[in-house]
């Protein structure tokens, strides 16, 4: 994620939320270190061996493989829990953020990461469509020389303050 989004979240986040993570990474440990529980959904197992033993009691990372509207979107729906942030940073990701409205908390939010992709657009637009609200932050991410965007998908009543 872009400093911009990182820096908003870490003055957000606390010990209340939970998050569900479409894609772990360093990521799970930034999350994990300020909210009450993260769980990831992860399609590498070689990723999943490197992460797992660095991930701390409140996160875990569960292996779903790789396909398009199947298992890896509805990976939310199958924890039966409802969620304050979810975060789409893996991928199949138009149809994780369709997937994800219907698990988030009543003040819950999605963060859409590259959304400066043409091909996330329409997730966006559906997220529109359903009543949410947006907001960008732009600019570098760590180990990249150029520039990106996240979005936050969001309602008035909100878990970020937004």
């Amino acid at each position: 994620m872009n400093y911009a989004v990182v820096a908003f979240l870490e003055r957000r986040l606390n010990k209340t939320l939970s998050v569900f993570e479409y894609g772990s990474g360093y990521s799970t440990l930034f999350y994990a270190r300020r909210v009450r529980n993260v769980i990831s959904v992860e399609y590498d197992q070689a990723w999943i061996a490197s992460i797992g033993p660095r991930l701390p009691p409140n996160a875990s990372v569960l292996f779903v493989p790789d396909d398009v509207d199947g298992d890896y979107c509805r990976a939310i729906a199958r924890s039966g829990d409802s969620f304050d942030v979810v975060v789409v940073d893996g991928k199949d990701r138009e149809n994780c953020v369709k997937q994800s409205m219907q698990a988030l908390s009543s003040r819950g939010v999605i963060v859409l990461d590259d959304s400066q992709r043409a091909g996330y657009a329409p997730a966006i637009s559906y997220a529109q469509d359903n009543g949410y609200l947006t907001v960008d932050f732009e600019g570098l991410k760590p180990t990249e020389s150029s520039w990106f965007r996240s979005t936050i998908l969001y309602r008035r009543e909100n878990c970020l303050g937004l």
